[in-house]
C-alpha cells in the first residue's frame, strides 16, 4: 500500500514535469492505479491544485486573509487545515527572510544570521534557512570573484566547486543574469 501511494507520487511528479494539466493526471493516475487508491490520488492532486491556486493569488499580490477566504471558498472544507498549514508556512518564510534582510542591513556574518535564524524560528525551517543563506553566499562569492576580475568560466568553475551541486542551476542562473546585465 506504501508501495502504491510512493508510485503514485512518482506518476505524478513525472506529469507535472511534463506540465500535463491536474485534470489529465488525475484521469491517468485513476486509469493506472486501483479504485482503492482513488481517494489518495484526489488529495494529493487537490493539495497541488491549492499549492498553485495560492500561488496564483500570491503573483495577483492578494492579502493573506483574501487568500484565505477565496481558497476556502473554493476548496471542500476538509482542506481548510491544509489551507491554513500552506498560508502559515508561507508567513513563516516571509518573517525569515524579513529576517536575514535585516541582519544584513545590520552587517551581520552569514554563520551568525544562521544561527540566530535557526534559534528563532521552527527545525521544520532549517533547510530553507540553509538555502536562503547559501544563496546569499553564493551572490557574495560571485560578486567578490568578479572585483577580483576573474573570468567567468573560471567563476563558474570555483562556485561550482565551492557549493553544493544542488545550487549549480543557481550560479549558473546568477551568472546569466550577470551575463545579461553586461551586455
Amino acid at each position: 500500500n506504501i508501495q502504491t501511494m510512493i508510485e503514485i507520487q512518482e506518476y505524478i511528479r513525472s506529469q507535472r514535469e511534463e506540465e500535463i494539466p491536474l485534470d489529465a493526471i488525475r484521469a491517468g493516475a485513476k486509469d493506472q492505479f486501483d479504485y482503492s487508491h482513488h481517494d489518495y490520488i484526489d488529495s494529493q492532486l487537490t493539495m497541488i491544485d491549492i499549492q498553485e491556486y495560492i500561488r496564483k493569488l500570491r503573483d495577483e499580490n492578494v492579502q493573506f486573509d483574501d487568500i484565505s477566504t477565496r481558497a476556502k471558498r473554493k476548496f471542500d472544507e476538509n482542506y481548510h487545515d491544509y489551507i491554513d498549514g500552506q498560508l502559515a508556512n508561507i508567513q513563516t518564510m516571509i518573517e525569515i527572510q524579513e529576517y536575514i534582510r535585516s541582519q544584513r542591513e545590520e552587517e551581520i556574518p552569514l554563520d551568525a544570521i544562521r544561527a540566530g535564524a535557526k534559534d528563532q524560528f521552527d527545525y521544520s525551517h532549517h533547510d530553507y534557512i540553509d538555502s536562503q543563506l547559501t544563496m546569499i553566499d553564493i551572490q557574495e562569492y560571485i560578486r567578490k570573484l568578479r572585483d577580483e576580475n576573474v573570468q567567468f568560466d573560471d567563476i563558474s568553475t570555483r562556485a561550482k566547486r565551492k557549493f553544493d551541486e544542488n545550487y549549480h542551476d543557481y550560479i549558473d542562473g546568477q551568472l546569466a543574469n550577470i551575463q545579461t546585465m553586461i551586455e
